[in-house]
């Protein structure tokens, strides 16, 4: 029988986070010591299935095929997460099926829902990769244009989307040039990273992850991130995430672009997940990888206007 791996007392802190030392020094810069350590322990944690619903007809439908289903926040309005016990893989849920529901972290809906897009507006989702945010915008009624590198990718998240019953442009584009497109009220650049945030379903990421690693993805982050301030109409808002946890590739990055944009201030970004935190010394906000949750940092900023 297998038994649960107990850590000894003495080991080095990290060790006992199962980390490399080094990511565990950039955790801590990034979260202090306290939320680093619990981050850490989060990520050991088993992963429920979760599920974004997007309408009361979703848990309808659950029940029916048997499926247990439970809020992650009570009374939160659609599109909401829940986590899900079903006697039937994901594929066979009428839910899944018929278009009511779409696999995500809690902690990705709620960096969808942070940028706050308004019925009828547009929406520039920036490396949109499979589109599952794109839906959420979609589903808010937004009109959205999809960015996205990989036309794999892209093309992934059409699929999807119209699994979905959801419309949304979908363009192939290197953001390290800035699309040729009118200036939106709402955009979003959910950049490539470390995902550092996500080690519970990717534990070989601590393996081949090195520092100078995260230091190339800041540079590249910070790239992109200019790009999509270009694309921001006066009054409008850019909310920046990524799925990492270190200090180089959130905070780091936004006080690049505040020093270099002095028309974007930054706003507080409404979060109704809990396990949110703010960033150490810096601006933005993390939610962190505990209770099942992928850990983020995002940034929301206003343009003057």
């Amino acid at each position: 029988m297998l038994r649960r791996v107990e850590p000894r007392e003495g080991q080095p802190p990290h060790v006992a986070a199962a980390l490399p030392e080094w990511l565990l020094d950039e955790l801590q810069a990034a979260l202090g010591p306290q939320r680093a350590v619990q981050a850490a322990a989060g990520m050991l944690q088993p992963e429920p299935l979760w599920l974004t619903l997007f309408g009361a007809e979703a848990l309808n439908l659950l029940t029916l095929d048997g499926a247990e289903a439970s809020p992650l926040v009570p009374g939160a309005p659609f599109p909401a997460s829940f986590r899900v016990r079903s006697p039937l893989p994901l594929a066979q849920l009428a839910a899944f099926r018929l278009g009511n529901v779409q696999p995500q972290n809690p902690s990705s809906l709620q960096v969808a829902l942070a940028l706050g897009a308004e019925h009828g507006s547009t929406v520039y989702d920036l490396a949109s990769g499979r589109g599952v945010k794109s839906a959420v915008f979609a589903a808010q009624g937004a009109q959205v244009t999809a960015f996205e590198l990989s036309a794999e990718r892209s093309q992934a998240a059409a699929s999807n989307l119209a699994r979905l019953g959801l419309q949304a442009r979908h363009l192939v584009a290197d953001l390290k040039v800035v699309p040729n497109e009118p200036q939106a009220p709402f955009v979003i650049l959910d950049a490539p990273c470390s995902g550092t945030g996500t080690l519970r379903g990717h534990p070989e990421i601590k393996l081949r992850l090195t520092a100078a690693d995260v230091t190339e993805l800041a540079a590249l982050q910070g790239q992109l991130l200019a790009s999509a301030a270009q694309l921001v109409a006066p009054g409008g808002v850019l909310l920046y995430a990524v799925c990492a946890l270190t200090k180089a590739e959130g905070p780091d990055v936004i006080e690049a672009l505040l020093r270099a944009r002095p028309d974007l201030i930054e706003e507080p970004a409404p979060l109704a997940a809990p396990h949110g935190a703010p960033a150490s010394g810096g601006p933005g906000s993390y939610i962190l990888p505990t209770g099942g949750l992928d850990g983020f940092y995002l940034a929301r900023l206003r343009r003057a206007g």
